[in-house]
């Protein structure tokens, strides 16, 4: 089930996704009969707003696993607030109110008019998640991590507004390569501080040791070495290889 943020950021990139489509596909069917400036001007901000959400919705999941840099989401949102605030404020600018006898036609009228209801609405929408996005994600990034962690890769929920905080250590996949990755050096704190006696985890030469927890260096793959010393040790020194020890020297 759906947390408070998960829910939030997939409710406005449904919404917005939503609205975007009905805007591309009014202003091109008022493209099709009349080249009007405010129109076309729609038509590249409704297109722009479909390609990110795309790369939020789709992309990101898909080849990235949720992880993106912050600084690609910042600019597309403030791109697209600024974008989509001008172009329903350019088609307000010559709003047509008597559509049976307008020049543009009543059918491509009414087409205008219902392009600046829904052009608002979708300047709302990224009102928000901008606001959600900057408040809650890039500003707390910023001020913990500092100002080049935004160029990292960083785990967010569906949507790109809100960070995972619990995404921890996860396989990453990106156009079929897959790579262990964590956002920083606290998700990996706590994959150790969580491992207590599991199997070893290797990551970019990083081992867990599995037996008490401990951690030791090795390649991706290997043991640690210092997990492998434990656990030497202590099969060396259990009962069961002393009897075995034994028993080898009375044959002898």
């Amino acid at each position: 089930m759906a947390n408070g943020p998960q829910a939030a950021s997939i409710a406005l990139r449904v919404l917005e996704l939503i609205m975007s489509i009905i805007l591309l596909g009014l202003s091109a069917g008022f493209t099709a009969d009349i080249r009007e400036a405010r129109v076309i001007y729609n038509l590249v901000a409704s297109v722009i707003s479909v390609t990110y959400l795309g790369y939020v919705g789709a992309f990101v999941p898909i080849f990235f696993n949720y992880n993106s840099p912050s600084w690609i989401i910042l600019i597309m949102e403030i791109l697209n607030f600024v974008l989509l605030l001008s172009s329903w404020a350019v088609v307000a600018s010559d709003f047509p109110t008597d559509c049976p006898t307008n020049s543009w036609g009543k059918q491509n009228c009414q087409i205008y008019q219902t392009m600046l209801a829904f052009g608002i609405m979708d300047w709302l929408l990224y009102t928000f998640s901008m606001s959600f996005f900057i408040g809650y994600s890039y500003v707390p990034e910023i001020r913990e991590y500092g100002f080049f962690h935004q160029f990292r890769f960083t785990d967010y929920y569906w949507g790109c507004i809100f960070v995972d905080p619990h995404s921890g250590l996860r396989l990453r996949h990106c156009f079929g390569w897959r790579i262990f990755d964590w956002s920083d050096g606290k998700d990996m704190e706590r994959v150790v501080a969580n491992s207590h006696g599991q199997p070893e985890i290797n990551v970019g030469g990083v081992g867990v040791g599995g037996a008490g927890g401990v951690a030791g260096v090795g390649s991706v793959g290997a043991p640690g070495a210092a997990g492998v010393k434990s656990a030497d040790s202590q099969q060396a020194n259990s009962p069961a290889s002393k009897a075995a020890v034994t028993a080898a020297t009375s044959t002898h």
